[in-house]
């Protein structure tokens, strides 16, 4: 039997809002199916957002379309965890079953291959990645890693793997004990497809990251990726199928190429709906190039923040602005990288025209061909790139992560440093010197564009700005009963039972129970059911269902559901489910899942895990949404303090001890000094002579 010259196995994870949109791509499959059957085979998994709905295997290589249901599928070579009609798309043995299928069950062998994956994704964080809502989980990027690396590995390979598995964990990146069990995923040792990828493409978002590439660098000769976020409607398959078909005899770097116009070309018809999309093909052969050079960025950058070299305050006004300007994607969490290295080359231009010559000559000139080297790198690895709409229009084809605060860096930290694009880093350190990039990245938001916690006021002045320390400490910070201890029973306490004690039982305690208290219902309380009360079901109270009440339910209540209340579901209400009310779920509602909304889960939703978006899935809003993702600040919770002290304020005296969760004050670098000519003689002065000058 004669090979065909491409098998393509396109990976639909549409357990999710994705669904509708895949199964509609599904249908332009099937009518290609019958065009270039004599020239490709064309394999499908379906996974549909139904518990009901069986996961499909589907075969549109012949000129009939055949449809086969995963469950009842017999000897799957990788066995899953549970066998049921709706299968977990996110394991990665359901991608290894799949591709068994395809070239050994189908008899799939072709001279090249082709695996494109459809679904949710968020660069190379687990939050969502090809998430199955059936199931409740989502993959990782190692796990998918391992599927790949599987999928594209001879048959000598896994049978040494097999053999000699304490040598082949010697090259484990992640510790895992069970690496070369994880790898053959149940000590199955049979080939699949035993080549690299011809092309490996993600139809998902944010996956155009350098982080990414590294991971996947051994796996595929071409990948195809976005930076930013692809619509729901995905990739125009039928087009890119004919493009296949048409140009059997091109290399597949052209094919690549030509995908990327093709597809960027058909999106710009849809600009005037707004519609922005970025897409690359990259040559994998040259990724390493790309690793090494970064980690030469990272060096030099770090060394610009070192204690007293004088770019540093240059430097750190000059990467906050290029931060800022930079092409950004994943909630602005990524920068281009192409883009980043343009703009700093600018900023390191006009700060060797600020300083002039000095010590700092050669780390800049480092610095500057760091950029340059990326940027003719970039030239190599990026076959072709290409942007439709405004919001990716200075994209170049790869990403890197880049956040904005040391919060968003450190949840994201785990899944980093696993990365090989950490893990190869280190690896460069023994050779180049090198630094990965999550170093320069933990330095830079850790110390240098963070802004510190300020320490307490030492000598409070009046009128002006005061920080104390909190009164809440914990009890096993202080040794409690010492001469200096404010707390528990000493001389100068003045908690609990003491002579100048306020509290609980005491002669002049105003608390619980007492002649003079106010508080839980002693006669001049005011709280919770007493004569004067004016909470909670007294005859003056004006809280919950009185006669005077204003609130919930009552006569003159204004809230929720009564005759004159706007509020929530009544006759004149505007909010909630009204028929002129114009929030949450009515016919003219623009919020929150109706027709035409535009927020949150709705049909032209474009944000994190809607139905028009393919970014991280829903886990993804939790993520960000707990995160601080721009203002880089420290923040201690020991502290409280005024913009004006008062005259007692003034008189407040700074424990001797530190703040219990304040780490040590980091001083600035030294000042740069500079030269002023006068009257043709040179002095030298310190910068902070001149400083606002």
């Amino acid at each position: 039997m004669n090979k065909k010259e491409w098998t393509i196995m396109l990976y639909m994870a549409g357990d999710n809002n994705l669904a509708a949109n895949m199964a509609y791509a599904m249908g332009q499959l099937k009518e290609f199916a019958t065009e270039g059957s004599d020239k490709l085979n064309l394999f499908v998994y379906y996974d549909g957002n139904s518990p009901n709905t069986p996961t499909l295997y589907c075969d549109f290589s012949g000129k009939e379309a055949q449809y086969y249901r995963s469950h009842l599928i017999a000897d799957k070579p990788f066995k899953v965890e549970e066998s049921r009609i709706n299968e977990n798309a996110a394991d990665p043995k359901s991608i290894l079953n799949f591709v068994d299928w395809c070239v050994n069950t189908r008899q799939g062998r072709a001279n090249r291959y082709a695996f494109i994956l459809s679904g949710h994704s968020l660069g190379f964080l687990g939050e969502g990645l090809f998430r199955d809502e059936t199931s409740g989980k989502s993959m990782n990027l190692r796990d998918l890693m391992y599927a790949i690396d599987r999928m594209t590995s001879d048959q000598e390979f896994l049978s040494n793997v097999k053999a000699n598995p304490s040598e082949f964990n010697q090259f484990n990146p992640w510790g895992d004990d069970n690496y070369s069990e994880r790898f053959l995923l149940g000590g199955n040792v049979n080939e699949l497809l035993g080549q690299q990828l011809d092309i490996l493409g993600f139809d998902s978002c944010v996956m155009g990251m350098y982080e990414v590439g590294s991971q996947f660098r051994a796996c595929a000769k071409t990948m195809i990726v976005s930076e930013g976020s692809i619509p729901s409607a995905g990739w125009t398959y039928a087009k890119l199928l004919r493009d296949l078909c048409e140009g059997t005899d091109k290399t597949t770097e052209d094919l690549a190429a030509g995908l990327v116009e093709g597809y960027i070309k058909g999106q710009s018809e849809f600009v005037i709906g707004g519609v922005s999309v970025d897409m690359a093909a990259w040559n994998m052969d040259k990724f390493i190039d790309l690793q090494v050079l970064i980690g030469g960025l990272s060096s030099n950058l770090l060394k610009c923040f070192e204690p007293g070299n004088p770019l540093y305050v240059p430097m750190e006004r000059a990467v906050l602005k290029v931060h800022w300007k930079c092409q950004s994607y994943m909630y602005d969490q990524n920068v281009d990288l192409g883009d980043f290295c343009e703009l700093l080359l600018q900023e390191c231009d006009c700060i060797e025209t600020e300083l002039g010559s000095g010590a700092h000559d050669q780390l800049l000139s480092d610095l500057k061909w760091s950029c340059k080297d990326i940027l003719q790198t970039l030239q190599d690895v990026v076959i072709q790139c290409g942007f439709s709409g405004g919001r990716y229009q200075y994209s170049n084809g790869v990403s890197i992560f880049f956040p904005w605060s040391l919060e968003a860096y450190e949840a994201a930290a785990a899944d980093y440093n696993a990365l090989w694009a950490t893990t190869e880093a280190r690896g460069f350190i023994q050779t180049t010197g090198d630094l990965p990039w999550g170093e320069f990245l933990n330095k830079y938001l850790g110390e240098v564009s963070r802004r510190k916690n300020e320490d307490y006021t030492k000598a409070p002045l009046f009128g002006k700005k005061i920080r104390k320390l909190s009164p809440f400490r914990f009890g096993d910070e202080l040794q409690v009963g010492t001469q200096d201890s404010k707390l528990a029973g000493t001389q100068d306490s003045k908690l609990a039972g003491t002579q100048d004690s306020k509290l609980a039982g005491t002669q002049d305690s105003k608390l619980a129970g007492t002649q003079d208290s106010k508080l839980a219902g002693t006669q001049d309380s005011k709280l919770a059911g007493t004569q004067d009360s004016k909470l909670a079901g007294t005859q003056d109270s004006k809280l919950a269902g009185t006669q005077d009440s204003k609130l919930a339910g009552t006569q003159d209540s204004k809230l929720a559901g009564t005759q004159d209340s706007k509020l929530a579901g009544t006759q004149d209400s505007k909010l909630a489910g009204t028929q002129d009310s114009k929030l949450a779920g009515t016919q003219d509602s623009k919020l929150a899942g109706t027709q035409d909304s535009k927020l949150a889960g709705t049909q032209d939703s474009k944000l994190a895990g809607t139905q028009d978006s393919k970014m991280g899935g829903g886990s993804s809003n939790l993520l960000f949404d707990s995160l601080r993702l721009w203002k880089n600040i420290e923040a201690h919770q020991d502290i409280y303090g005024f913009t004006r002290a008062s005259e007692t304020e003034a008189a407040y005296t700074v424990p001797e001890r530190k703040a219990q969760f304040a780490p040590p004050i980091k001083e600035r670098p030294a000042p740069i000094p500079v030269k002023i000519v006068v009257q043709d003689t040179e002095e030298e002065m310190d910068s902070t002579a001149v400083e606002g000058t």
